[in-house]
C-alpha cells in the first residue's frame, strides 16, 4: 500500500512541476501582450476544459508533459489576421527568450522556495554548535562477528587484517574527572592527548568562584613556567583552546596577566595565573556515563 501512496505522490509532484513550468511560459507570454489560446496538462484526448477570456484551461488523458499553445510561433505558421500583431514571432529577440527560458527559470525558483521552507520548517545544521566533527564516529569497518558451532551466546569479535581502523576516542585525561562537566572533560582529555608536555592539571576544587566547584574550569599546570620555554608552551596551549573555542565550549582562558575570550585577548594586566594556564567552559551538563569523547 504504501509503494502504490509513493507513486501517487510522485506523480502528482510530476504534474505539479509540469504545470508550474507551462505556467512559466503563459505568464511572460501574456505579460508582453502574446496570444496564448491554450495551456493544458498532458497530451491526448481531452479529459476537461474550462475558458477563461481568450485562453482554454484543460488536462488531457496522456500525463506525459504539457503545452501552451501560442499564436505565430514562427512566420509560416497560419495566424488570423486579427492576431497577427499578437504573433510570438514578431516580438523582440529578448522577449521571446524570456518567454521560452521562463519555464525552465520556474523549477529553479520552486527549487529555492522548497529550500526555504525546509529551512524555516525543520533548520539548518550550525556548526558552531557542533560538539563533535563528522567522522568522529566510532570505527567499525573492519571488525567481523564470528560464532563458531551452535548458539552459546558468545560472540567473537575479530579485526579483519585487510582494513585499518583508527580509534579517535580520547583518553581518560590529567584532570580528575570526577564533578566536571562533559565540556570541561573533553577539553582536559583533548590537552593532555596534544601536549604531552603537560603533567599535572587540576579540575574540581573549593573556591569562592563558581567556576571549579562547578566543573566548568581546568588549572593546565605549566612545566618551568617561568622559562622561555614554559611562556612558549603556555601561549600554545591558549592558541590551542582558541582554536577549538567552539567544540571545548570554551567561555574564557587567562594566562600570564591576560584575560582571553573565543574573540581572542580582551583585556590584559592583573589577571594573574603566571604558572598554569586557566580554562573556564559553558560545561554542557554533568556526565551520564555513556560519552564518548573523540580527538
Amino acid at each position: 500500500m504504501s509503494f502504490w501512496i509513493g507513486v501517487l505522490i510522485f506523480a502528482v509532484g510530476i504534474l505539479v512541476s509540469v504545470c508550474l513550468h507551462e505556467a512559466g511560459h503563459l505568464m511572460t507570454a501574456k505579460g508582453f501582450g502574446m496570444k496564448a489560446t491554450q495551456y493544458f496538462a498532458g497530451f491526448g484526448p481531452t479529459v476537461f476544459s474550462f475558458r477563461r477570456g481568450e485562453t482554454e484551461y484543460g488536462l488531457k488523458a496522456v500525463p506525459a508533459g504539457g503545452f501552451v499553445k501560442i499564436v505565430g510561433m514562427t512566420p509560416l505558421e497560419p495566424v488570423d489576421p486579427a492576431d497577427a500583431p499578437r504573433a510570438f514571432w514578431r516580438f523582440p529577440l529578448w522577449q521571446r527568450t524570456v518567454v521560452l527560458v521562463a519555464g525552465s527559470a520556474t523549477h529553479f525558483l520552486l527549487a529555492l522556495v522548497i529550500f526555504y521552507i525546509a529551512g524555516v520548517t525543520t533548520g539548518l545544521p550550525n556548526p558552531a554548535y557542533q560538539e563533535y566533527d563528522a567522522m568522529a564516529a566510532k570505527p567499525l569497518i573492519g571488525q567481523v562477528s564470528l560464532s563458531s558451532g551452535p548458539d552459546t551466546g558468545t560472540t567473537n569479535i575479530i579485526a579483519a587484517s585487510r582494513y585499518r581502523t583508527v580509534d579517535r576516542t580520547l583518553p581518560v585525561g590529567l584532570a580528575p574527572e570526577s564533578g566536571l562537566q562533559v565540556k570541561t572533560i573533553l577539553a582536559s582529555r583533548a590537552i593532555t592527548a596534544a601536549f604531552p608536555e603537560i603533567r599535572n592539571i587540576g579540575g574540581v576544587r573549593p573556591d569562592a568562584l563558581r567556576w571549579h566547584p562547578n566543573g566548568l574550569a581546568l588549572d593546565v599546570m605549566i612545566p618551568n613556567s617561568g622559562t622561555a620555554e614554559g611562556i612558549a608552551l603556555g601561549n600554545e596551549i591558549v592558541d590551542y583552546v582558541l582554536r577549538n573555542a567552539s567544540r571545548f565550549g570554551m567561555q574564557d582562558a587567562i594566562w600570564r596577566g591576560v584575560y582571553y575570550t573565543p574573540n581572542g585577548a580582551q583585556r590584559g594586566g592583573g589577571y594573574g595565573h603566571y604558572d598554569h594556564v586557566h580554562v573556564t567552559t559553558t560545561g554542557g551538563g554533568y556526565p551520564s556515563g555513556n560519552e564518548n569523547y573523540y580527538r
